[in-house]
């Protein structure tokens, strides 16, 4: 079959997730960029790129191309982005306080899958200053923001702990009295929380009530949230070193908040650590800074629970002056990724662009670099606190938000762009009334189909012989491809076999299923074309033959059959004028004997099809009457039996 194809080219190369696994890193045209961004993914396999310091959206489809932008703002509040989510129904929300005041406080705005706000809500409560800094949704739709809030009175802080409903309304408030240093917050596989401030962490009910709290005596110094393994809950921080150049490291609860692994697990790799990432296979990635072969690249490395390096990659330098820094991550439902950073120009006459880059399913892409790691075990301890929960009361308030509309473009800096191909797939030859399954099988995710038949879909059925065509087009790469196949139908051929027979010998009846091309399945589950016979019964045997299948059946017999006449009449018409059998099969060996009603034998025969009783004795004609008979005989297995009965004799 001959594939044809067609390419077009426009200046943001885009495609779909397909079987070579496309991979791209595309950068926005305008200048704005930001040190601090958040992806997620989005419904329809494309994503979200939030930057947090300008509370900015972007919306990339699945092609990695820009679909749209907002900006939001606030009048007369000066903000900084916290955190930023996708919704279960289906859109994003994006938390953020006001910075900097005398009092901060948190505000969510709740928006649709188009930027356009649901709602915006500030979170103010008049006696505390609140610094948020995670948002979080539940499996009810239930938001929850987690922060340190100051009493203002006399600066006590605490971590807080807000429920707020899907239509942004305060439901409760918890605080604990280990606030101070910055953290972050998730929600557990058991509708819980665990809270983290620095080295301290408060696991949680559904509820908000302390269930343990474990602090961590490392000289470790972090606060991003941690990440849900099987059996625990892993986080990093960086190490303290003397002259700078702090080295990044894990640590691990377990899920009642012991410490494991004995200590904290130190990798080669310095700077200031990002979040963690989990993935759908139990895994999570995390994102860093790694000097290789004179050059320093920012890497992301997916690992297990057990910290062993599962994939790891890095944007290749793709020139002496250019690099990627990546700063969040997000997995489709694929396990493809989308990677959301900013692309730097070393050259200081060029200005950093924010850029997302799309991943295969191992986290590689065409213009990667891999690298291995190792770490090393240094010993801390950890211990249990005191947890002292309290609660309070405040409302939110609706605020007043303004979005703008974003008009921008993309450009591709590394990306793998193959060829379209498509190949019809199915049987090219079936048998009558069958029906045949065409399906399209291409290298990318096609959107658009045109069969000859008119139909729409990736796979059809027909049955009817010919050629069909199919053209398949990648709207978003804006390329097409064609193939065709020829379909024949064969009749049914009908094995020789099938026949109804008796067996009449200790020889085996051979039952012939054979048909070219086909495959068997007899009653007793053999797949021999040929069945050997050695017993009466009904036999059958499935014949696969194309794309049809069919059953057969023949009826053997008993061979053993004998029937002895109840009168005979020698009056020489040929009719009845001896005692023959009227039907003989399977009998090897007989003798019959007759005997008068006195019960004197008066004739004996070893061949009774040849020289049967004719009705006399001793050449003499017997008397009209009852007679007696008995038979014995072997039949076609060697069995010795015997029969008897009687026969009535007429002369005339």
């Amino acid at each position: 079959m001959k594939i044809f194809s067609t390419l077009f080219f426009s200046l943001c190369i885009a495609s779909l997730a397909y079987a070579q696994s496309p991979t791209y890193l595309k950068s926005l045209h305008s200048i704005e960029q930001s040190n601090r961004t958040r992806i997620i993914a989005a419904n329809d396999n494309g994503c979200y790129l939030f930057l947090l310091d300008s509370l900015t959206v972007y919306k990339f489809n699945s092609c990695g191309e820009f679909s749209w932008g907002i900006h939001y703002s606030f009048p007369g509040i000066t903000t900084r982005g916290s955190d930023f989510i996708a919704t279960r129904e289906g859109g994003f929300a994006f938390l953020f306080y006001d910075y900097p005041t005398s009092n901060y406080h948190g505000y969510i705005v709740n928006a649709d899958a188009q930027g356009n706000i649901n709602w915006c809500n500030s979170f103010l409560d008049a006696s505390y200053s609140e610094v948020p800094y995670s948002l979080i949704q539940d499996k009810s739709g239930n938001f929850y923001l987690y922060g340190n809030a100051t009493l203002t009175a006399n600066l006590d802080v605490f971590n807080s702990l807000t429920k707020i409903s899907n239509s942004g309304t305060v439901l409760w408030n918890k605080l604990y009295n280990h606030g101070g240093i910055w953290g972050g917050a998730i929600l557990t596989s058991d509708n819980g929380f665990l809270l983290r401030t620095g080295n301290k962490f408060i696991k949680t009910d559904a509820n908000g009530n302390e269930q343990w709290t474990s602090v961590v005596f490392s000289g470790l110094y972090h606060y991003n949230k941690a990440v849900e393994v099987a059996d625990g809950y892993i986080f990093n921080g960086y190490n303290n070193n003397a002259g700078g150049g702090d080295t990044i490291c894990f640590l691990k609860l377990g899920k009642n908040g012991q410490l494991l692994w004995g200590g904290k697990r130190n990798v080669p790799f310095v700077g200031e650590p990002l979040n963690l990432y989990p993935k759908y296979n139990g895994n999570f990635v995390f994102m860093h800074g790694k000097s290789l072969g004179g050059n320093y690249y920012y890497c992301w490395t997916e690992l297990d629970k057990e910290l062993n390096q599962v994939n790891s990659s890095a944007v290749n330098v793709i020139t002496a002056n250019n690099s990627f820094y990546p700063s969040s991550i997000c997995f489709l439902k694929d396990s493809t990724a989308f990677i959301g950073g900013k692309f730097n120009y070393n050259d200081p006459a060029i200005i950093s662009h924010n850029a997302i880059l799309k991943t295969s399913k191992n986290l590689h892409f065409n213009c990667d670099t891999t690298f291995t790691f190792s770490y090393n075990l240094q010993t801390v301890l950890g211990d249990t606190l005191t947890t002292t929960v309290s609660s309070r009361n405040f409302q939110s308030t609706p605020t007043f938000v303004l979005a703008e509309s974003l008009v921008d473009s993309c450009f591709s800096i590394c990306s793998t762009e193959a060829q379209a191909t498509i190949e019809i797939t199915g049987d090219t030859t079936a048998c009558e009334g069958s029906k045949v399954v065409l399906t399209a099988s291409g290298n990318m995710a096609y959107d658009l189909y045109e069969w000859s038949t008119g139909e729409t879909s990736a796979q059809i059925e027909v049955q009817q012989a010919g050629k069909y065509w199919l053209k398949a087009s990648n709207s978003c790469r804006g390329i097409s491809a064609s193939d065709t196949i020829e379909i024949k139908f064969s009749p049914f051929p009908k094995p020789a076999f099938i026949s109804d027979s008796s067996i009449c010998s200790q020889q085996a009846i051979i039952l012939d299923a054979s048909v070219t091309s086909a495959t068997y399945e007899w009653q007793d589950g053999s797949t021999s074309p040929l069945f050997y016979v050695y017993s009466p019964g009904v036999y059958s045997v499935k014949i696969n033959y194309l794309s049809c299948q069919k059953t057969f059946e023949s009826n053997i017999g008993d061979c053993e059959i004998l029937v002895i006449p109840n009168v005979i009449t020698p009056n020489n018409d040929a009719l009845n004028s001896n005692l023959s059998p009227k039907e003989i099969r399977g009998i090897i060996a007989a003798t019959m004997r007759i005997y008068n009603r006195w019960g004197q034998e008066i004739y004996t025969t070893n061949d009774i099809v040849n020289k049967p009783w004719n009705g006399k004795t001793v050449g003499r004609d017997c008397s009209d009457g009852v007679y007696y008979w008995t038979l014995n005989y072997a039949n076609y297995l060697q069995q010795q039996k015997e029969m008897h009965g009687t026969v009535q004799l007429f002369l005339e």
